[in-house]
């Protein structure tokens, strides 16, 4: 729901313009006007004049809406009555960015009379920092000894800050997993460094452990393999138990009384047997507190939709919703991997699944996806070339549709051909004045129209790697997706063969960003945030403001 204020009683707060007058308004004169408090992001400024204006006198050209850049930004006026209208751009202001309303003097009264000066009006809109949140947790994933070490020799890592200088409460190490013999859990598995956990209390963190149990590609090739590992201890109460047993007895040594279980992707047909292991590991702990670390994916995969919230709710004090992985390795189109849409379409789910507001965490990256694209463009049926070796050969256009015909030329990103015909996984393109013919497996089809941009490759990039690529970067440009709400950086540089210059683009996880996962998190009241993870984030982010 949008915001309102009347601008008419109170001058400090509100505006009033005056048709075909220059007198004091409210004992102040000038029409330069600044607004001293700043307003939320969906605010909708109502303009009161102090005679009926002729409504097609408000319009693009009298009413105008820029940022403090002097670009103008797209809006909508709406007539309330014959003295009033509401003025709102039609995307959401963005944080902590300075505006100005202007009120042209084409406004005309129904006396024809127009306004004898421009009015201006500025403003600033709100901003959120991390000091607004009352608990943020982040992971720690070093799962050996060699890994602790590099962390403790780190004076830069937060676990050899101090926890009162930053806005970090809570870290939480992998530290539970699973053993595995021919395929089947046999045991539990703990990583533990006595140094590190040292370190952390000493400087004032939480220390809240993770229960990390996700396929492992070399125990279990298949999904199914691990999903039927995790059902038969489901199904095996003594060993089932024992793990239990163990998890409650670490808590007690470690002097931890919160932990967090990140189970993923063991499948629909475990859910009665994960409500089970959680009401005995509830009773198990007495009073500890679990906070379950939801995978939720909005495929609607068996492989993830194992948790029956309402019944696991009662023995549960916290939900974290990991917020990320929108779009991963697999993805064929560009795009942020936590946006804005997404992320509120999945809270929405959780709530609804009834997960109580204030038992929802919500985990957000320290990390994004860097994409390689090629722009596709076609008034006709053609192929753009999108991937350049395939099983060890080389994209290569052909006399004829065989390996063994004569070669035309070697091929790289972005070509693009028109289609002439198509036959065995061959395409039939044309090449100057003539003809040639290239496998299907290196490029991606285009029909008439389309417009898009393809991936080509992809890279995990942390966040606090964004600057060095914004420095090593060629003809770069930040621009603002409001969809997701992310800046977008758009850079150069050559492909690994050196023979192909794509553009990249990267959905920047920045100040921006958090921003609205905060506003989000004080709007439906959620019990805090937590970040995956430790290590990845951008120098300076824990820092009070």
């Amino acid at each position: 729901m949008r915001k309102y204020i009347r601008m008419m009683t109170v001058f400090v707060t509100c505006m009033a313009v005056f048709l075909g007058t220059s007198q004091l308004v409210y004992g102040i004169q000038g029409r330069e006007i600044k607004h001293d408090k700043k307003v939320p992001i969906d605010k909708v400024w109502r303009i009161i004049f102090s005679e009926s204006f002729v409504e097609e006198s408000i319009n693009k050209d009298t009413v105008i809406l820029k940022e403090k850049d002097g670009n103008q930004l797209e809006i909508t006026t709406k007539i309330i009555d014959n003295k009033t209208v509401e003025v709102y751009p039609i995307k959401d202001y963005r944080f902590g960015t300075s505006y100005t309303l202007f009120i042209k003097e084409g406004v005309k009264g129904i006396n024809q009379e127009g306004l004898a000066e421009e009015v201006s009006f500025s403003f600033e809109t709100e901003e959120y920092s991390m000091s607004e949140l009352s608990d943020f947790i982040a992971w720690e994933a070093a799962i050996n000894n060699d890994a602790y070490k590099g962390i403790l020799n780190n004076k830069g890592n937060m676990v050899n800050k101090k926890a009162n200088d930053q806005n970090l409460q809570g870290i939480s190490p992998l530290t539970y997993f699973f053993n595995y013999k021919d395929g089947k859990v046999e045991s539990l598995k703990k990583v533990i460094n006595q140094e590190y956990i040292t370190k952390l209390k000493n400087n004032g963190y939480e220390l809240i452990p993770t229960f990390h149990v996700i396929r492992d590609n070399s125990v279990h090739g298949l999904f199914k393999d691990f999903t039927d590992s995790v059902g038969e201890l489901f199904g095996n109460e003594d060993k089932e138990n024992k793990i239990i047993e163990e998890i409650a007895d670490s808590l007690k040594d470690l002097e931890a009384d919160k932990i967090i279980i990140d189970f993923e992707a063991i499948g629909e047909e475990n859910r009665d047997g994960f409500t089970e292991f959680i009401k005995k590991l509830k009773q198990a702990i007495g009073n500890k507190e679990i906070m379950i670390c939801v995978a939720y994916p909005y495929d609607g995969s068996p492989y993830f939709d194992f948790m029956n919230i309402r019944e696991l709710e009662p023995y549960t004090d916290a939900f974290m919703f990991m917020a990320y992985d929108e779009r991963t390795s697999n993805s064929i189109d560009a795009g942020a991997v936590s946006s804005y849409p997404w992320v509120k379409f999945g809270v929405d789910v959780l709530l609804d699944k009834g997960v109580p507001n204030n038992k929802l965490i919500l985990a957000i990256p320290f990390y994004t996806m860097d994409f390689a694209v090629v722009e596709g463009d076609s008034e006709f049926n053609s192929v753009i070339v999108t991937s350049r070796v395939v099983n060890g050969n080389k994209a290569t256009l052909y006399e004829n549709a065989d390996e063994t015909s004569k070669v035309i030329k070697p091929v790289t990103y972005g070509e693009q051909f028109v289609t002439e015909d198509y036959f065995n996984g061959w395409y039939k393109v044309k090449v100057g004045e003539g003809s040639g013919f290239i496998k299907k497996d290196f490029i991606t089809f285009l029909n008439p129209g389309d417009k898009n941009e393809i991936v080509v490759g992809w890279d995990t990039v942390r966040q606090k790697d964004v600057d060095a690529i914004m420095k090593e970067g060629e003809e770069i440009s930040i621009s603002y997706d409001d969809s997701s709400k992310h800046n977008v950086l758009t850079y150069y540089k050559y492909d690994k063969s050196g023979t192909a210059k794509l553009k990249h683009k990267i959905w920047i996880e920045d100040e921006e960003s958090f921003q609205w996962r905060i506003k989000m998190i004080k709007e439906y009241k959620l019990k805090g945030a937590a970040g995956w993870r430790l290590g990845y984030e951008s120098d300076g982010f824990y820092s009070e403001k």
